[in-house]
């Protein structure tokens, strides 16, 4: 499964060198995620407090600065390996293509009670292509 989210580098998103701080992908990173599950209605377990993702590992390869007021798309596929969820991110400029980074996550779903959970039936079936 794909997915994709667009944002605007903001003048916060800035360090001194004039481009966007290492740690700042992190959150952009995390927005996109976050954006998936709210457009896909998977936030119900989030929101009751039965379950939360929860970001394992991640690894980015930094290609190219973005600057502020870049437009950013963030292509995003999503796999289930085991009982978690892997992300192959691809930041791009919007408008010219331009790849500025390349990143790789995993997260595990974990109950209110910190134990790692099986991915829910809901998020699988979305990923894998199992619905509808």
């Amino acid at each position: 499964m794909n997915s994709v989210y667009i944002l605007t580098a903001q003048g916060t998103d800035i360090d001194s060198f004039g481009h966007v701080n290492n740690s700042v992908y992190i959150r952009y990173l995390e927005c996109a995620r976050w954006n998936f599950f709210h457009d896909n209605g998977l936030l119900e377990n989030t929101i009751s407090g039965e379950m939360f993702p929860v970001i394992l590992e991640t690894s980015i390869r930094y290609i190219k600065e973005i600057h502020m007021f870049d437009k950013v798309r963030i292509d995003t596929q999503w796999t289930c390996m085991g009982g978690v969820v892997c992300n192959v991110h691809r930041i791009y400029n919007d408008q010219t293509d331009v790849l500025f980074a390349k990143a790789k996550c995993k997260l595990a779903f974990v109950s209110k009670d910190r134990i790692i959970c099986d991915i829910p039936l809901k998020v699988k079936e979305l990923i894998e292509g199992n619905i509808g």
